[in-house]
């Protein structure tokens, strides 16, 4: 007889289908010289009661000295959830005046606390499986004189069909997050890819490694690549060949 323990973490910003529990919103913003308060729904997706935990934790691309974690209060931190049931959680954010110039960000993480595991039995195999779910909300304070300004350094690129994967680091100077997109135009079609590259930290390297699926397979064709941020600058602008 095989026994296996598997217990599958899904971390994730946004909803994901069959989750075993869902909320809302997805993403909040703040002022920096602001109380801010507000709520969230969690909604039960499963047909058993859920406990759930509510914690803050700091970005790693922002560090330990560029988050809320001691601006956010969390009220209740823990939950039961009937099936099928909503819970209303309620946050209040406080400033401080470290915060009032600049990017900070946390996530408020709700967290499943797993019950007790149950057997599978399937013939020769005795598999104990344990789903648990768990989702991280961003929370952005922006303050005054927020400075977006970095470069990207070691662009390059590979192709292996249908996935093409785009390769570089970016370093920030300022003191928020800058977001970067792609463009990405067959030169004879004039077919356009488009989407997000990631954001980079708040300030400092960063390497990035993303992958980008074409969905056929484009072996020699060329395309025009554009690199740019969310105010339009561009970093990368050329020809390549798959």
């Amino acid at each position: 007889m095989i026994k296996n323990l598997v217990i599958i973490f899904l971390v994730t910003i946004t909803n994901i289908f069959a989750l075993n529990f869902n909320v809302y919103p997805t993403k909040i913003e703040v002022e920096a010289n602001k109380i801010s308060t507000g709520e969230f729904s969690l909604i039960n997706n499963t047909a058993t009661p859920l406990r759930i935990k509510i914690i803050t934790e700091a970005d790693s691309d922002y560090g330990e000295k560029y988050n809320l974690n001691s601006n956010i209060t969390i009220f209740p931190k823990g939950v039961s959830i009937k099936p099928g049931a909503t819970q209303t959680i309620r946050y209040r954010i406080k400033p401080t005046k470290e915060i009032l110039e600049g990017e900070y960000k946390s996530f408020i993480t709700f967290r499943e606390v797993p019950s007790e595991i149950k057997n599978i039995i399937d013939k020769n195999i005795n598999s104990n499986l344990k789903f648990v779910t768990e989702i991280s909300i961003p929370v952005y304070s922006r303050g005054e004189n927020l400075k977006s300004k970095g470069t990207l350094e070691k662009i390059s690129y590979k192709y292996t069909a249908p996935t093409l994967t785009i390769n570089f680091n970016s370093i920030s100077k300022g003191n928020s997050a800058i977001q970067y997109f792609y463009s990405l135009e067959t030169l004879t079609t004039k077919r356009k890819l488009e989407g997000s590259l990631g954001f980079s930290k708040r300030n400092g390297k960063k390497q990035h490694s993303v992958l980008i699926d074409l969905k056929n397979d484009f072996k020699g064709k060329k395309f025009k690549l554009k690199i740019y941020d969310s105010n339009g600058t561009e970093y990368y602008n050329k020809v390549i060949q798959l």
